[in-house]
């Protein structure tokens, strides 16, 4: 009977952490306007992933569009960034952020 009250408590603090999960908006692009690296995501992805992600980083390069590339390639920034919404881990992004990105995204991903 005691073994019951060991785990009890235990998986009682996980559980409530796991529900503690920050909401998620969905991002949504509405501008015809072509959204690029250097005109606008650069300054959203300088501003909240050079914490972990700056020059000379295990995490990825994400300092320059070549850096970029290949998470951008594979999906993985996308996911992370708009669909989980794990990254960046210690900064929010705003809706307006998402919502650039995510239109930078559906164009292409274009550099210039």
């Amino acid at each position: 009977m005691k073994k019951i009250g060991f785990y009890t408590l235990p998986i009682s603090i996980l559980l409530f952490l796991l529900s503690c999960n920050k909401d998620k908006t969905v991002p949504t692009c509405s501008t015809t306007e072509d959204v690029s690296y250097n005109s606008h995501a650069k300054a959203i992805i300088d501003n909240n992933c050079m914490k972990c992600h700056d020059a000379g980083s295990d995490n990825g390069e994400y300092n320059t569009y070549a850096g970029l590339k290949t998470v951008l390639d594979n999906g993985k920034f996308e996911t992370e960034v708009l669909v989980d919404q794990s990254m960046p881990r210690f900064n929010d992004l705003t809706q307006e952020d998402l919502d650039i990105l995510q239109c930078w995204l559906e164009g292409g991903y274009l550099e210039n």
